[in-house]
């Protein structure tokens, strides 16, 4: 089968097993002097022809090992070989049989022996084989010539990124303690499969993971524990085959079932963080029943989803979900990350007061929103790859927006913002070190192994004192907005009592109606004119209360006209009403109509004079102004016939005269008493008695005068040049 005898061979080990022996004694000295190191000295040493790999290692931790056992066994051989004991014959035959018996030896690995520790980390003493694709089963995997095709690991985590290949893994234990409660500790990957040894000399299949529901399989801070088969006098070896569409991080140890019951630190470092969660929930709720702010309820409801998502990263979602449940944990995946991205970009909005620093982003943050919710139905027809791809792809989009929001708070000098920066800076931290973490390029501690829960609560905490920073500006803006609203409530006061006084001062009645003619307010001056009192208007009608009962109707057709048309202007009117004492007076009205934005008539504004005493004075003047004219025609109608009377005298007593001078006198002076009768009657006629047309009197005089001396019209031309005065 191999390119040389058994006895080449044998004359290889037995060179080199005494420079491993030396080896050895030289590491256990180095041991004794670094006692408490967790130092492993490994090595390699390769025979010619390829036939095998001699692998061994040294751990000061586990001084028994299996492979110590070869090199011994060859070495105590050879001493019997070299002093020719045992004959040439007899030789190539032990030489065969050692040979035989050692292969299994020299192929089975690191044999982990369990004592009295609770816990054994098994990635330094596992092999693993990756199957690219997906097609070998456990029987091919144990088989021998599959033996050599496991690779050693060497690393405390087997940490494969992102593969679609199916993990196999190797490993030897034996059971060296009393009490025997051994369990594997598992990843809860997408598909875990465990082959454990049984009776028959095959294997028996634990079968468990994401997509599948065990119930015979404890399931505990996100791992699975797997009971191992209780064996003190062999060593048993156990196959796991992995398949996951995530990071393939493989964390594998042995622990004791009873210590892990007990306590557990993943479990105490979860209750932690799920606590401090839990008290941000609770207080922030408390904190909008007070304040009444949306930003955080969306604050709440993306802290929650995030908590869902720590649950769902972590593998305790396989914990809760009941067996046989129609939900994978894909799926609640799916929902959760979904919503967690809706909320927080609401919470962006609010917390970032988007809509008013610039309205374009905060619709395109809403419009995102919406797609991450409509997310929620895909899980029922889109592959979970597709799913996280459109998620993804999302979240960049998410990424650009609220980062020009930032910008754009940052020039505004928005205080909060420093908090949402810090936040963003600690969750990306927590990401990338999940991250790195997973594509191996941090090591697998503590801190990275959960850094994104620590990031997620040191992002809630930061977004908590983001908020509380912004209550503190809101109640500094709401006092500043309280002491404004004071100082102008103390200048509307002063304003209202200023008016209050001018309205109940003034000499006018004022009153003001709705659009049926009610009373909503009077001044006292409207009362006093009605003698009635603020009691008497309350609920009344205007014309109920002032006007006559068989002018009612007609009143209320006129202010439903007045009131409905589309013209706005003050209608003035003059009516007789009624006083409570049933006296009439004399009112002259001006309305006013007030209207809203669209046109639609409020109330009407009235103001009314009482103007009785006027009525009474001008009906006086009017009768005083009737005996003037009387008087003045009287006397008007005495001095013409006086002064007619007169010229009439003159004319009678120059036809008795023949001296033609005392006739030319006597006609001169009728001539100037015609001109006094004519001016006379032009101040009569004048509606100004201080003023006269000169130009009408002139013409007048000149025609009375050539008509006494018998001129005719056709002999005698008459110019005339009047000046106007001003």
């Amino acid at each position: 089968m191999y390119p040389f005898t058994a006895i080449q061979l044998l004359n290889f080990i037995q060179e080199r097993a005494k420079s491993k022996v030396n080896r050895l004694k030289n590491r256990c000295r180095q041991n004794h002097i670094l006692e408490g190191t967790n130092t492993v000295c490994q090595g390699k040493e390769t025979c010619n022809g390829s036939l095998f790999n001699l692998q061994w290692r040294y751990i000061p931790e586990r001084p028994t090992h299996t492979r110590k056992a070869g090199p011994m066994i060859v070495v105590f051989f050879t001493q019997f070989w070299s002093r020719s004991i045992i004959r040439r014959p007899a030789r190539r035959a032990l030489a065969i049989l050692l040979l035989c018996s050692s292969l299994p030896v020299l192929y089975a690995g690191d044999i982990v022996n369990l004592r009295d520790k609770d816990y054994y980390g098994l990635g330094p003493h596992c092999d693993y084989l990756l199957d690219t694709g997906g097609a070998l089963s456990i029987s091919d995997v144990s088989s021998e010539p599959f033996t050599p095709a496991f690779t050693p690991s060497g690393d405390e985590t087997l940490n494969f990124g992102y593969t679609s290949a199916a993990l196999w893994l190797r490993v030897t234990l034996q059971d060296r303690s009393d009490h025997g409660h051994w369990a594997l500790e598992v990843d809860n990957f997408d598909d875990v499969r465990v082959y454990l040894p049984d009776s028959h000399g095959g294997f028996r299949e634990e079968r468990f993971g994401r997509k599948t529901v065990q119930t015979n399989v404890l399931r505990r801070s996100g791992y699975s524990y797997v009971q191992l088969p209780c064996a003190t006098d062999h060593p048993v070896t156990v196959f796991l085959r992995y398949h996951h569409q995530d990071t393939m991080l493989v964390h594998l140890s042995v622990v004791d079932m009873q210590a892990v019951l007990n306590t557990n630190q993943k479990e105490l470092f979860y209750g932690v963080y799920f606590g401090s969660i839990a008290v941000m929930v609770l207080y922030n709720l408390l904190l909008f029943f007070l304040l009444r702010d949306t930003s955080y309820v969306f604050y709440v409801l993306y802290i929650v989803n995030m908590f869902f998502i720590q649950i769902v990263f972590s593998g305790i979602i396989l914990d809760l979900m009941p067996p046989g449940s129609f939900f994978s944990a894909d799926m609640v995946e799916t929902v959760v990350i979904a919503l967690a991205l809706a909320f927080y970009l609401q919470f962006v909005r609010k917390f970032l007061i988007s809509g008013l620093i610039s309205p374009r982003i905060d619709r395109l943050l809403f419009v995102v929103s919406l797609a991450a919710a409509a997310h929620l139905p895909t899980i029922f027809f889109l592959p979970f790859p597709i799913r996280t791809l459109s998620l993804s792809l999302l979240f960049l989009v998410s990424i650009g927006l609220c980062f020009t929001v930032v910008i754009i708070c940052l020039r505004k000098r928005y205080t909060p913002v420093y908090f949402f920066i810090a936040s963003w800076f600690v969750l990306i931290a927590g990401v990338l070190a999940f991250v790195f973490r997973n594509i191996n390029m941090l090591p697998n501690t503590f801190l990275t192994d959960n850094a994104m829960q620590m990031g997620s609560s040191l992002e809630a905490i930061l977004l908590a004192f983001g908020l509380a920073n912004r209550i503190h500006i809101l109640q500094r803006e709401k006092e500043l907005a309280y002491e404004w609203s004071r100082l102008n409530q103390r200048k509307a006061e002063k304003l209202e009592r200023d008016y209050r006084r001018l309205f109940e001062t003034a000499p006018l009645g004022i009153a003001l109606f709705d659009p049926e003619g009610n009373y909503l307010e009077t001044n006292i001056s409207y009362r006093r004119m009605y003698e009635l009192e603020r009691e008497e208007l309350s609920g009344k009608n205007l014309f109920d209360t002032v006007y006559h009962e068989e002018r009612r109707e007609i009143e209320r057709e006129q202010w439903k006209n007045m009131v409905s048309r589309s013209q706005p202007g003050i209608s003035s009117f003059e009516r007789t009403n009624l006083t409570a004492s049933g006296n009439r007076i004399n009112v002259r009205y001006f309305l006013n109509r007030t209207v809203n934005e669209l046109g639609e008539p409020l109330g009407v504004l009235c103001c009314v004079e009482d103007i009785t005493d006027l009525k009474k004075a001008l009906h006086k003047l009017t009768d005083t102004i009737k005996e003037k004219d009387i008087l003045l025609k009287e006397v008007h109608h005495r001095v013409k016939n006086n002064l007619q009377i007169i010229i009439s005298l003159f004319r009678i007593k120059s036809r008795e005269i023949s001296d033609p001078a005392v006739e030319e006198i006597l006609e001169s002076t009728a001539g100037r008493i015609r001109t006094i009768a004519n001016l006379h009657n032009r101040i009569y006629l004048s509606p100004d008695v201080a003023h006269v047309e000169a130009d009408a009197f002139i013409r007048s005089t000149v025609k009375q005068t050539l008509s006494a001396f018998h001129f005719p019209d056709e002999k005698l031309e008459v110019n005339y040049d009047i000046t106007p005065c001003t």
